[in-house]
């Protein structure tokens, strides 16, 4: 008799054990299909992107911008290549300066031919 309530409480502890089995594999089925409802919902979302439509921009305005540019560099260019270069005394007679550089080189050239007709005098006197 007692290897019956032995096997009476192995076969409790059997079905409590088997019972606590299926449930876990129950809540993991539950668990798994979520997850494949989830994963599918995002495939589904991944393999039907929305459809956006996006409008071709118009460029013709900044095409315009740069053809104008262009051509002001290459008109830039091309004057300053044909561009006269003045020597170092004509450049410096186009400063703001150039009336008080003709002033000392008269002024020096009238003090020069002073002193010379002053020493001429001299010469002549003697």
């Amino acid at each position: 008799m007692e290897n019956n309530k032995v096997n009476g409480s192995h076969l409790e502890i059997l079905e409590m054990v088997i019972k606590e089995l299926v449930e876990e594999h129950a809540k993991t089925n539950r668990v798994i299909a979520d997850l494949i409802k989830g994963i599918n919902g995002i495939n589904s979302k991944i393999d039907k992107p929305a459809v956006m439509h996006t409008p071709e921009p118009d460029t013709s305005k900044i095409q315009q911008i740069i053809e104008k540019c262009m051509l002001e560099i290459r008109l830039t260019i091309s004057t300053s290549l044909n561009k006269h270069k003045p020597g170092r005394f004509q450049l410096f007679l186009e400063s703001k300066y150039k009336w008080w550089v003709v002033v000392t080189i008269l002024g020096i050239f009238l003090l020069t031919y002073a002193f010379f007709l002053f020493v001429y005098y001299l010469a002549k006197s003697a």
